[in-house]
Order: structure tokens, then sequence, then C-alpha cells
């Protein structure tokens, strides 16, 4: 079986969908309809308002703790990165954890996603 889609669930609708329009830009998802993004491999990504906002990402809690996209280099890594800052979206510092070089960037609500490039 292969992953068909994802559906995020934002406390604050619209700062969300500012964020992942600029960040699935960058990653080569398109638009399918509001809200909705797809890849070359066939996977959606939806964005749609939380119905209850009073449980909050938490970095160890209970539910999805983040979703990564494999990049193929480090320098692919970076040049992400810089695209993402230049887009307006705040990216930190790629980081180094074993072998793997990686940037995990929060979305408004603190749910990460990593890119990264592990030899």
């Amino acid at each position: 079986m292969d992953l068909d889609h994802i559906v995020i669930a934002a406390a604050d609708l619209d700062a969300s969908v500012k964020h992942y329009e600029a960040l699935f830009a960058v990653l080569g998802f398109e638009k399918s309809r509001d809200r909705v993004w797809h890849n070359s491999q066939g996977v959606f990504i939806e964005v749609r308002a939380a119905r209850d906002a009073a449980y909050a990402y938490k970095r160890q809690g209970v539910g999805v703790n983040h979703f990564g996209v494999k990049a193929s280099s480090r320098d692919e890594v970076d040049a992400v990165v810089a695209k993402l800052r230049a887009a307006g979206v705040a990216a930190p510092d790629p980081q180094t954890i074993d072998t793997a070089y990686a940037v995990f960037i929060p979305d408004p609500d603190g749910l990460r996603l990593e890119i990264g490039f592990d030899p």
C-alpha cells in the first residue's frame, strides 16, 4: 500500500495555509484545490480548521510528532532552507543527528516537517 493523503488540523487556518503554501511550493507540491496540495507521487495534503484547538501540538505528546521528506544531499537541504527563508518561512538552521543532516520546520501550531539527508 502507498501513502495517499495527510490532513493537518490547524488552530489558525489562515496562518497555517500561508505557511504551507510557501512550504509546499518549495517542496514541489502543486495546489489541487482550496487548501489541498499534491506531489508527483500522488500524495495529497489538506489543511483544515481544527475543531478543538485545546489539543495543541506537544513535542513528546500523543499524536504525530513530525513528518519528513527525503533530500538527495546536504546541499539540497541547505538549498531548501534558503528558498524557504526567501519565501518568508521561519526555517531554523539544519542540524546533524548521528549520520543524518536535517532541518525541522515548525508550522504555526508547532507541527514539524523534517527535510533530511542520511547517507
